[in-house]
């Protein structure tokens, strides 16, 4: 028999949009929403009673206490490997474990916090990097100016070097690079560094060119140390750090009204195709 909670991400797509407030809290907090009542629920999602009894009959439970009866059912089987232990998904799951483990390790709350808050207090932020570091530039931007902060990437090198040249003491750069060697990344830094502005850098080696240049260095597991030789995400490490950073700022309610609303816009466009409402 079907989870509930995997039964609800199945019919998300189609649901209307009051109806995915309620299904977003119900698959992501259910040992909270088990203890709730009708209305409690109805507040923290925004909507009607009325949406509830919809949204759960449209699940096949007759009312909201044997919806919560179901979500707790789901709670309490257990997943079984559908794999045998020594296939590829228990190897990578393996290798994800060591890459955060060590991560973890390497950084500092301290310094974290400190990022955070020159990120709120910069009037423009600029990401700086180049190939796999650029996709993880562009994904810490779209985080960003949801969150309502002036941001922008920079993955060319020729633009990167402009950028830096125009940069002032109330801007940040946050430099993107494993090895903190990539010649591009480095020169543009260096640019920033003679305008004033400060630099933060996500890098893997202490002793980089990068590391150097940089005002504060947020540390991580390079995954080539890791021993896996079929399997190898160079940017698993920076993303980590990137989702700390932003749940950091999600902290702060200004930033995350403004995610929440950014996030609900994009939400209702994506999947205005499967007839949602």
């Amino acid at each position: 028999m079907m989870k509930i909670s995997d039964q609800i991400e199945g019919i998300f797509p189609t649901l209307p949009r009051q109806e995915r407030k309620v299904a977003m809290i119900a698959v992501q907090k259910p040992e909270q929403v088990q203890q709730m009542s009708i209305s409690e629920l109805a507040s923290q999602a925004s909507v009607s009673n009325a949406t509830i009894t919809r949204f759960v009959k449209r699940l096949g439970c007759g009312n909201f206490a044997s919806f919560k009866i179901s979500l707790a059912r789901g709670d309490d089987e257990e997943a079984e490997p559908k794999t045998d232990e020594s296939d590829a998904t228990a190897n990578v799951l393996d290798f994800y474990g060591k890459v955060l483990r060590k991560t973890r390790q390497k950084l500092n709350a301290e310094e974290l916090r400190q990022a955070v808050d020159w990120i709120k207090a910069s009037h423009r932020v600029y990401l700086f990097g180049i190939g796999s570091s650029g996709y993880s530039a562009d994904e810490f931007n779209q985080r960003l100016m949801r969150m309502g902060i002036y941001s922008t990437a920079m993955t060319e090198s020729q633009i990167m070097a402009m950028i830096g040249s125009l940069t002032g003491p109330d801007d940040l750069v946050i430099a993107l690079s494993n090895s903190g060697r990539t010649l591009a990344v480095n020169e543009a830094v260096n640019l920033v560094r003679n305008q004033g502005a400060r630099v933060i850098s996500i890098t893997s080696y202490p002793d980089s060119p990068l590391t150097k240049l940089s005002d504060l260095s947020l540390l991580v597991q390079n995954t080539r140390f890791i021993d896996n030789s079929y399997f190898i995400n160079s940017q698993f490490s920076i993303m980590y750090v990137i989702d700390i950073l932003t749940t950091l700022l999600a902290q702060d309610e200004r930033f995350s009204q403004k995610m929440s609303r950014t996030i609900d816009m994009v939400e209702d466009k994506r999947l205005s195709s499967f007839g949602g409402n």
